[in-house]
């Protein structure tokens, strides 16, 4: 019998981790969907990133399960390759959206903004989400058209980008992650200066900018990596530091929920509204906040 290739620690958290996050972003696109009140163009983005990372997230048990199932714990790659297209599209079509949703942010604090959205909301979100597909659907038209060996391979979701393909979108994650970075601490400057009309909305940009830089920090530790082992020219193989990447990618994306819901005021309520968690809090006693802060929400508004 041949040995597991992902030691056991590894598969328990893309597991683990994959289900918490696969259920949060559930939640946060189904509330979304819901709530009249989340219908303003940063709420849209939280909740195609979150169905970017649901989709992302189904990588990992196509990992898990070919690795369990197969003899040899590996599969073709053009097996793999066509396996994983939906959960490629995802994991780019997301990290895209985080900086359309920084730009977002940024635009938000100018006069601009406001007569845009009032006035084309509907096309400024089709256009951004558009971009995001686009920059997604060339990552799978890569993966599909650029030659590779049909050889067997450990099936993690990024094995099947190969060659330029993974060097263009190597570069170009680490390039929308130095700009989302940019972008915050451009929005954090102006924020001090100018008065919000919602102070309610303030949480739900902390929120984001949380999540976004977690993901930045996962993103770039997974760099860091690779750098200092050039440096001290140790030899990772590909596969090892796919599986150390995805500890902290994942688990940033697993945070969306428990970000929301901690920090936001905005979202905890129509998470205990729409999913029963205040229904919970009412039958332990917990103390819930006022619902009056709906009176002066704009669903217009970011």
């Amino acid at each position: 019998m041949i040995p597991d290739i992902i030691p056991t620690a590894y598969q328990v958290f893309y597991i683990l981790i994959p289900t918490i996050s696969l259920i949060g972003n559930s939640i946060i696109v189904y509330v979304t969907i819901r709530s009249r009140l989340l219908r303003g163009p940063c709420n849209i983005f939280i909740a195609l990133i979150s169905f970017g990372d649901v989709l992302h997230m189904t990588g990992h048990f196509i990992m898990i399960i070919s690795h369990n199932l197969s003899p040899t714990h590996k599969i073709g790659r053009n097996l793999c390759s066509d396996m994983q297209l939906l959960a490629i599209f995802g994991m780019f079509f997301s990290s895209w959206l985080l900086l359309s949703a920084a730009l977002d942010r940024l635009m938000s604090l100018h006069t601009f903004y406001k007569f845009v959205i009032l006035r084309h909301a509907k096309l400024y979100v089709t256009v951004q989400t558009s971009i995001a597909a686009i920059f997604a659907i060339i990552a799978d038209i890569g993966v599909i058209f650029v030659p590779h060996d049909n050889d067997e391979v450990l099936c993690v979701i990024t094995e099947p980008i190969q060659g330029v393909v993974y060097k263009f979108f190597g570069q170009s994650i680490m390039v929308i992650n130095i700009l989302i970075v940019i972008c915050y601490a451009i929005f954090m400057c102006f924020i001090k200066r100018v008065r919000m009309s919602q102070d309610s909305m303030k949480h739900i940009y902390k929120s984001l900018i949380v999540i976004s830089l977690t993901v930045v920090f996962g993103w770039f530790s997974t760099m860091a990596i690779v750098c200092v082992g050039d440096i001290l020219h140790i030899k990772i193989e590909r596969f090892h530091v796919n599986l150390l990447a995805g500890l902290f990618v994942n688990f940033a994306c697993a945070t969306n929920f428990f970000v929301y819901y901690a920090i936001s005021n905005e979202y905890r309520r129509i998470f205990d509204r729409y999913i029963f968690i205040g229904r919970f809090k009412r039958m332990i006693g917990a103390k819930e906040p006022s619902d009056a802060w709906t009176a002066g929400v704009d669903s217009r508004t970011g």
